[in-house]
């Protein structure tokens, strides 16, 4: 609790800290995590069945040299993640989550998060949430991420909840600018957004949830 774990680096993967013995809990709070680089999860992975808590942290600068997850990856069958009142910021990776990959299988939650100025060579600028993976987000907010493929702010290939979450002025240079989704796609109670919806996929559920002035080169400038 409490300090900075900066500039850190790992051949393999988590350039900061692994947690990879099962079954095994490791809970982060109040600190800066920055700087770190590795060839996936930039910062910080768990797998094996590990679970992640990570609380009132920010979370920037990171990166990853080849992998997915620029600062975070939810990795492996049934391992856990759960991050709350967390800023993600400045973070790049060199495959899919510009900020936190979570990986197939995997559980995910995420309570007043902010995600900005993420990128990610592949899918999701700010979040990729993989195949057969479980994720709830509340009150969270996705601004100025940017895809170089698909989901500017949020690519979703499993299932998935969001609620009161903003999703703006993000970036696809690929389909999806501000979400792209892979499977069944639900909305209800959503302000006023400016973005077209394209519906194609399954376990996306959006509920208050505002999504406008997105940009895909591709399809759907909201949401694919």
């Amino acid at each position: 609790t409490g300090g900075e774990i900066h500039h850190n680096t790992a051949t393999t993967s988590a350039g900061m800290l692994n947690a990879a013995t099962k079954p095994c809990v490791v809970t982060i709070k109040n600190i800066k995590i920055h700087g770190s680089e590795a060839k996936s999860g930039g910062a910080l992975v768990t797998q094996s069945k590990a679970t992640l808590y990570v609380e009132d942290c920010e979370i920037y600068d990171n990166k990853t040299l080849s992998g997915h997850g620029g600062a975070v990856f939810v990795s492996s069958k049934y391992s856990n993640g759960y991050f709350k009142n967390c800023k993600f910021y400045n973070n790049t990776s060199a495959g899919m989550g510009g900020a936190v990959y979570a990986s197939d299988f995997s559980d995910s939650s995420y309570t007043n998060c902010e995600f900005y100025d993420n990128h990610a060579t592949k899918q999701g600028g700010g979040l990729m949430l993989y195949i057969a993976s479980t994720s709830v987000l509340e009150n969270c907010t996705f601004r100025n991420n940017l895809a170089d493929d698909y989901g500017g702010g949020i690519a979703v290939r499993g299932n998935s909840v969001m609620t009161n979450v903003l999703v703006e002025n993000n970036t696809s240079k690929g389909n999806g600018g501000g979400i792209a989704t892979g499977g069944a796609f639900t909305y209800g109670n959503l302000p006023e957004h400016t973005n077209g919806y394209v519906g194609r996929g399954q376990g996306l559920i959006l509920e208050n949830t505002q999504v406008s002035n997105n940009d895909a080169v591709g399809g759907g400038g909201g949401v694919y």
